[in-house]
């Protein structure tokens, strides 16, 4: 959810060259990432946020498209590597980035919990209040998460097998406390909350798939696009691990901080995860040397560019969307609010990142809108103030 393009060039100790184009591969990441979020929180309006895979067919597709959130924290560490490398301003970077991540936080947490207290999601208990908010406030944990993780950037080696060796032994740390915390029994006690139930929020349970993006951020042009040839083994090794996840379900137990937010770490999610990324990753790059028609990425781009807004905004849009078209047969329903909610949330962002107050709330610069027609008729008009 951050632009990949890097900022200035860099110097020979630092780990990696700048490199200014864009990534359309990376954009299709994000994209692809970003459609599932939106499919897990449609569907829990039809099979329940907390149902285990094989509860119903809605259920188990959710399953499925748990892949987004490891996927987009990996999009995280690769575009934030490769545009900014280790920074050289740790403190300047670290004030940019949690500006952009943490004031859509401070703005929506009180929107969405408004709004849970309206729909008796959330009771108006001091105490219960104070629960959600250090549960991260919904789906908003997600950006707690990230600006936790953005801390390692200012710290990680710039020698290439340092960094290796702290992305794998990072990763290790996670799968072993995702495999506890998923399989083992909840810890008593006051280490309850820590261990069992704030995971969501707790960077530790979700490091190693940033790190791997910092990882491929720092091979990505020298060794990993030599290898988009292999996307149709990277496409079956995600059916596979998707398989897996299928079956890893079937043992976990359905308590409540073992499924939902928390099924994102699973252990087989993990490999799901990376498998999926670096697929969209290879794919999108081989599909993006066929498909040179501008308007076909255009959407594409325009969900990556957009797309910590749309993540923000679409869940506010399902709760009103849900409640519209609650009664409508299932297929209709879940493809209604798929759509709608990402299509609102998608236009609501582009329109409050016209305004200054609007693009903090979305984590955006101010743009000006887009009217291409405007830009024909201005054209037309210098054409015959030239002419005439």
């Amino acid at each position: 959810m951050q632009p990949n393009q890097p900022s200035r060039p860099s110097t020979s100790a630092e780990p990696t060259p700048p490199r200014r184009r864009r990534l359309p591969e990376l954009d299709l990441l994000r994209a692809a990432a970003l459609l599932a979020v939106v499919f897990i929180h449609a569907g829990s309006w039809l099979s329940g946020a907390d149902a285990p895979p094989g509860h119903d067919p809605v259920a188990a597709a959710i399953a499925l498209a748990r892949f987004c959130v490891p996927a987009l924290l990996f999009a995280s560490g690769l575009a934030l590597y490769r545009s900014h490398g280790r920074p050289e301003d740790p403190v300047g970077f670290l004030e940019r980035r949690w500006l952009r991540i943490l004031v859509p936080w401070l703005i929506w947490a009180p929107v969405y919990a408004g709004a849970d207290l309206l729909l008796g999601q959330l009771a108006p208990r001091p105490g219960d209040v104070a629960v959600w908010l250090a549960y991260g406030g919904g789906h908003l944990y997600f950006l707690l998460l990230v600006a936790q993780l953005s801390l390692l950037l200012p710290v990680l080696p710039t020698r290439p097998r340092w960094l290796v060796g702290l992305a794998g032994l990072v990763l290790a740390v996670q799968l072993g406390l995702d495999a506890l915390h998923t399989h083992g029994p909840a810890a008593p006690g006051a280490l309850a909350w820590p261990y069992t139930y704030l995971t969501p929020v707790e960077a530790p349970f979700w490091a190693g798939w940033f790190l791997l993006g910092c990882l491929a951020g720092r091979v990505y042009d020298r060794h990993l696009t030599r290898l988009d040839r292999l996307w149709p083994l990277g496409l079956a090794a995600t059916a596979a691990a998707s398989a897996v996840v299928l079956i890893e379900g079937q043992g976990v137990a359905d308590d409540w901080w073992r499924q939902g937010t928390n099924a994102f770490l699973w252990p087989a999610v993990v490999l799901q995860g990376l498998a999926a990324a670096l697929t969209l990753l290879w794919g999108g790059r081989r599909l993006a040397a066929t498909v040179s028609a501008a308007w076909l990425w255009r959407p594409v781009r325009g969900l990556s560019q957009h797309s910590l807004g749309v993540y923000v905004i679409h869940v506010l849009l399902l709760n009103l969307l849900g409640i519209l078209i609650g009664d409508w047969p299932p297929v209709v329903r879940i493809a209604g609010l798929l759509a709608g909610s990402l299509g609102l949330a998608y236009l609501a962002t582009r329109g409050l990142a016209v305004t200054r107050p609007g693009a903090l709330a979305v984590g955006e610069q101010p743009s000006r809108p887009e009217f291409p027609w405007l830009g024909v008729l201005r054209t037309r008009a210098a054409r015959w103030t030239i002419t005439g």
